[in-house]
């Protein structure tokens, strides 16, 4: 949302059947907010993390698939390691 500016009810229905199926009721609130507060209150962490994402999906390397935490299959962009260096700071 903060940055394409805004989402459509089809683009969250992923995001909403999660919700949905961990909470019993299929809104984004009140974790949307809670997400915004983070966001506006750590600009530099949230400017570090989108930095590394967006070289790490410039980077051209072999990614090891795995079981996510929806149970998807799929590779994580950031380790632990860079998600500490950024929220070190």
């Amino acid at each position: 949302m903060l940055y394409l500016g805004g989402f459509g009810e089809q683009g969250a229905s992923g995001d909403l059947r999660d919700i949905e199926h961990l909470t019993g009721k299929a809104s984004l609130e009140p974790y949307l907010g809670i997400a915004k507060e983070i966001l506006a209150g750590n600009p530099a962490q949230f400017k570090c993390i989108t930095t590394l994402l967006h070289e790490s999906l410039e980077n051209v390397e072999e990614r090891t698939f795995g079981f996510l935490p929806d149970h998807r299959i799929g590779a994580l962009l950031l380790d632990e390691a860079q998600l500490s260096q950024c929220l070190g700071k």
